[in-house]
Order: C-alpha cells, then structure tokens, then sequence
C-alpha cells in the first residue's frame, strides 16, 4: 500500500499508528529540506532507521553514549572496512562490546533517530511496500506505541528547553560549578568545547550526534550552573526552511519503485553480464527500434551473437544509460537473448564435440545459423 502526504497534515505519532493498524512492512520515507530519513517496518513494528546525516551515524551514536572511545571506534571501522563487514559485525569479533551491548545500543540508535523526526515541523514522505535483507534489520523490533509517547516526551521536553534556548545561535561559557561524576560522555565532550565563542549550532557541528541529545544534555549542565549563556545574538535558520514541493515528493516516490522493480529484476550483477553476446531470436523490425535514436539503434542491429556487451558499451559514445536501457528492455520483451561464447566459437567448438555440429545450430534461432 503505497501512502503519502506532508508531516502537517500526518504528524509520526500518526504515521506510526498507521503502519501498527495495517501492520505495514516496507520503509517510510520523510525528507525536509536537506534532510532525509528512511523508517524500516515489519508487520507494522520499527526494525531500522537510517539517516542521510552522517552525524547520526552509529559509530558516532556508540561514542557520545560512553559505550566506546574515540580510538576504538575508529579501529573497529577499519576492520568493517578491511573485512567488508557491518559495524555490528566488526564490534562482537574484535570483542569490544558484548552481543547485548550491540542490540541495546542499536535499539537506542533507532529510538532516537526515529523520535528525532518527531521534531520536524514541516517536511513530507511516502510510504512503499517492501522487503529489507535481515543483515539490515534489528533484532528487536520496536514497538510503536513506546516510541510515541517516547516522541511526544521529545517534544515536551524540546519546547521546555527552547524556553531557554530559544535558538541555535547563543553562545556558551563555562560556569562556576564542576562536572560531576555522573555526567556522561556526550555531556563531557560538551563542556570540553564551551569556549565563550562557539554558538549552539557550531557546538553541535564538533559535538555531532542526536541534536536532541546535544540540547538536552546541554540544558542540563545550564541548570546546573556547569556552562551559562555568554550572549544570546540573534536568532538564524539552523538550516533552510524551504519545504520540498509535492511534485518532488511524487518524483521521489515514483524514482524508488522504479529502483525496486529494477532490483526485483536484476537477479545477475550488471559487470557480470557484460561479458555475455546478446542476439535476436528474430530479426529486428523497424518499430523494434524506431524509439531509439540513430547512435543506439545501429548498435542494436549488430546484435549477432559475435559481439559482447561490453564491447558494444566501449563503441557507443553517448550516455551508458542509454544503450543499457535498450538492452534491457529488449531482454524484458524477448526480443533478444545471450550467449556466454560467440556464436562463432559455439559453432566451431560444435564442430569438434561429439554432439554434431548440425544437432548444436539446429538448436539455436534460424538467425544464428
């Protein structure tokens, strides 16, 4: 079931009750500006979120909350990247953390990256049937219901800290009083870049992490007499308020079906049928390529089985888009098949089996032979 709107008019309190209701799986699309988060569900329970903002990152997720330091974070990537695993994976086999630390600090990462879309006023999405591989999928789904009122607690405790805080553009010092015991990494990484000269949004930009997360712990060290405002300047746009139309909304949504019925379709990687030689079961008539322009449909009809599809990409000057379109939409119609060998070679290696070579081409199209 496909649904879309503007986050004005289905507020994510709403969006979520939906998908429990209809027990949706697929993944719910909003974008505001710059923006973009992707909610996974299954049978109407959150079982991902990703987000296009790299400092919501998980790695950076598992530094503010304490659970690494920066230097183990920074090794476990590079194992992810030298053994091609996720980060997840990286972290239980160089024993860094425990398996339920990863799933509590993953199921903490989701929480906070989808209650953080509680916050945006303004923005659009769509919703879109479809299936995720578990590898990109938590373990322990989350119930919508908890992260509701945990989104409105979000937004309660947003309005409370905008009381005094009431934009990104103030700047810190540091108080009186003392960093305590129990404050917690995100709210030491904090205090260590108050400096009287950096505002809210440019301690954000060097603390990263949840922006909720920033104020909120920011706020509390305020109230404690840890940091105090050294000057409240004048309020600016923390980033640009233009709404995304609703034709751009349709666009986005039609251009991801068309990524997943691509997908659907494409059960062989592209760069391993390059090296395959694509002929017509018949000979190509005149409305097969009329849709085409002159530089694609000459190259469509030397499609004889003798010339490979990367050689045919190496000739063609234009976009490759273009002629992979055409390839593929004549592969779609059965107009056209592939060979793994020439047809030449076929031939000739017919010659010399034991199967006779007039048996091996009466079995191929009558172009062939």
């Amino acid at each position: 079931m496909d649904f879309s709107g503007r986050l004005s008019a289905f507020p994510m309190a709403d969006l979520l009750q939906w998908a429990m209701n209809e027990r949706c799986t697929g993944v719910l699309v909003v974008r505001r500006s710059h923006r973009e988060k992707r909610v996974l569900f299954r049978r109407g329970e959150v079982v991902g979120c990703h987000s296009d903002d790299t400092a919501e990152y998980f790695g950076r997720h598992l530094v503010l909350q304490g659970h690494l330091g920066l230097k183990e974070i920074t090794f476990a990537l590079r194992y992810c990247h030298q053994r091609s695993v996720r980060l997840g994976v990286a972290l239980r086999e160089l024993g860094l953390l425990s398996e339920g630390q990863i799933r509590e600090a993953l199921r903490q990462h989701i929480e906070d990256s989808v209650c953080d879309i509680f916050l945006w006023r303004r923005g659009v999405f769509f919703f879109t049937e479809q299936d995720w591989p578990e590898e990109e999928l938590s373990p322990d789904p989350l119930d919508s219901i908890g992260l509701t009122l945990e989104g409105a607690r979000w937004l309660d405790e947003y309005q409370k800290i905008r009381g005094i805080f009431q934009h990104d553009n103030i700047v810190l010092h540091r108080g009186l009083a003392k960093l305590a015991r129990r404050d917690s990494a995100l709210q030491r990484l904090v205090y260590q870049e108050v400096d009287g000269e950096k505002s809210l949004s440019k301690l954000h930009s060097v603390v990263q992490g949840s922006y909720f997360r920033f104020l909120e712990a920011t706020f509390d060290l305020a109230m404690r007499e840890i940091v105090d405002i050294e000057e409240t300047g004048g309020a600016t746009e923390r980033e640009a308020s233009r709404e995304i139309g609703i034709y751009d909304l349709l666009m986005e949504q039609a251009t991801e079906e068309q990524n997943q019925l691509f997908q659907r379709r494409m059960a062989l990687p592209a760069d391993l049928l390059e090296g395959f030689y694509p002929f017509w079961i018949r000979s190509p008539r005149a409305a097969d390529l009329e849709e085409y322009d002159s530089a694609v449909a000459a190259l469509l009809q030397e499609l004889d089985g003798n010339v490979s599809i990367v050689e045919l990409l190496d000739r063609f000057d234009g976009p490759e888009e273009k002629l992979t379109e055409a390839l593929g939409a004549q592969l779609r119609g059965r107009l056209l098949a592939l060979l793994p060998r020439p047809a030449e070679e076929i031939a000739l290696l017919a010659e010399d089996s034991e199967v006779g070579a007039g048996e091996i081409l009466s079995r191929l199209p009558p172009s062939l032979r």
